[in-house]
């Protein structure tokens, strides 16, 4: 992405940008509507939910931002935003008396349609509407139906790994169909998207989250030398970066990240000592007033990393409250992950939202990504799956819902007994 090059947010035509808003909202609103229809087919529907470790963290990072708006250069933008990431978390209260595999049906499904419906835009619609209008890497790049290439690649990615996490748990037999060519057939689908799209920095985010979570779910001591070794191994990286990244350039590598380094750099232009602290306000990124941070040319919508956004809407201490949230989204999905001594859907998604926050906009924006949502929504489902096991915490135990017990999948009274 060459911030130099004119025009380069033009979306072909206004007929194309319809065309994108109504496929978009079309998958949204197919996701919805399967999400509500599964509860009501096998589960107790309601808003049943108790707070848990994971919902105070996020509750407390909400508060940062609503606080944010006492200071904000536009209170009533920062309101706004505040409320989708809110909607958010509560749907995922209300869902969470789901199986992790039903909804992993969902994903899949959604991720192979719009695939579907990606690829026949080529033909159908031409390379004009189908491809990216200005190419990071000089390649064509395919966005199908998303308003941007990535956006195809990060869903590509996020329904090949929970594939994975599936195949680690054997659970494949309760999320494919029947015939095995047509399995076989959607796998390969997605991936032939996710190569057209050269979404490079999410396929490499989604392969190194599900490393991770291969090395570090489950019990054992397995996991305890795996996270030495990548301690080791971060140290050593760290300490010879501008010699990691010289071998790279003199390799081919792009070291601007196709122009996001150039973007961070406005972006820090735009953070000064009187905002260091508490920030601009939440929300308030893309506003016309930080618009002298970037030429005429290009206008970049977000800062291109969830950890610089944050630093610049919400100052050090909202990114410090940022790091400390997705912390604790890390330990309740490691817990789960030893007390049910499985590979964790959780511990995935947060580790490739957390990745892809680094060149992405995953954490900390008023437009929250899929990955955002799930990520938030098998956290709400694995930690209370676990809640009765062995190995709780006493904060976690006075969290359990007082109506209610849990039986492997199904929420049912306290007291009901089996017929």
């Amino acid at each position: 992405m060459d911030l130099n090059l004119a025009a380069v947010r033009t979306e072909s035509s206004l007929g194309n940008l319809l065309l994108l808003n109504a496929a978009n909202l079309s998958l949204i609103v197919v996701v919805l509507a399967l999400l509500l229809q599964s509860p009501h087919r096998q589960y107790d529907v309601g808003f049943k939910a108790r707070l848990l470790s994971q919902d105070y963290a996020y509750l407390a990072w909400l508060c940062v931002m609503l606080v944010s708006m006492v200071y904000s250069v536009s209170p009533g933008s920062t309101f706004r935003a505040v409320l989708l990431p809110t909607f958010v978390w509560l749907g995922t209260l209300t869902l969470c008396h789901m199986q992790c595999t039903d909804v992993i049906r969902i994903v899949l499904f959604v991720a192979v349609v719009a695939a579907i419906l990606s690829l026949a835009a080529l033909p159908l619609l031409g390379g004009d509407f189908a491809y990216q209008p200005v190419s990071s890497t000089g390649a064509s790049e395919l966005r199908g139906i998303f308003d941007h290439q990535l956006r195809l690649g990060a869903l590509a990615g996020l329904a090949l790994g929970l594939i994975g996490i599936a195949a680690l748990n054997g659970e494949i037999p309760q999320i494919r169909v029947r015939s095995s060519i047509v399995c076989v057939a959607c796998v390969v689908l997605l991936l032939l998207v996710l190569i057209l799209s050269r979404a490079r920095l999410y396929v490499a985010d989604a392969a190194i989250a599900l490393l991770l979570t291969a090395l570090l779910s489950r019990k054992g001591l397995r996991k305890v030398f795996s996270l030495l070794l990548i301690s080791v191994v971060s140290i050593i990286a760290a300490s010879n970066l501008g010699t990691i990244l010289d071998k790279l350039t003199d390799m081919g590598f792009d070291a601007t990240l196709t122009g996001r380094t150039a973007i961070w750099s406005r972006a820090m232009n735009g953070i000064t000592d009187d905002t260091r602290l508490l920030g601009h306000g939440f929300g308030t990124f893309k506003l016309p007033e930080f618009d002298y941070l970037y030429p005429i040319n290009y206008r970049a919508s977000h800062a291109h990393s969830s950890y610089l956004q944050a630093l610049f809407e919400t100052g050090v201490l909202g990114l410090l409250v940022l790091c400390v949230l997705i912390i604790v989204q890390l330990v309740v999905a490691w817990r789960y992950s030893v007390r049910c001594n499985k590979f964790s859907y959780s511990m995935f998604l947060v580790l490739y939202a957390a990745l892809g926050s680094t060149t992405g906009l995953v954490y900390a924006d008023a437009r929250l990504t899929p990955i955002f949502g799930l990520m938030m929504l098998f956290l709400a489902i694995e930690s209370r799956s676990s809640i009765n096991l062995p190995g709780i915490s006493r904060s976690d135990k006075t969290t359990r819902t007082s109506q209610l017990t849990m039986v492997p999948g199904v929420w049912k009274p306290r007291g009901h007994r089996s017929q």
